[in-house]
């Protein structure tokens, strides 16, 4: 099963919208998610075409980047 389709059975289940979700992958079997989602992250030390393909990138993953950006999400909602 694609991501991309697994994620979209969890919106519809959760009555969710695809701008509310926050999509952070690193690999090829990542594309079609991130080809599907508004707000879409890569870490800087990933592959070529995921990069390309996410709206954003964000540190590797040994500098906690997915926490990074998280803790962020989390402050603009907090306000």
């Amino acid at each position: 099963m694609r991501k991309d389709y697994a994620l979209s059975i969890i919106l519809e289940h959760f009555g969710w919208k695809k701008n509310e979700i926050t999509v952070f992958r690193n690999d090829f079997n990542d594309l079609s998610m991130l080809g599907a989602f508004p707000q879409t992250y890569a870490t800087c030390n990933v592959v070529k075409e995921a990069k390309q393909a996410a709206s954003a990138l964000t540190l590797s993953n040994d500098q906690d980047g997915v926490a990074v950006i998280l803790e962020e999400i989390i402050e603009k909602i907090s306000d």
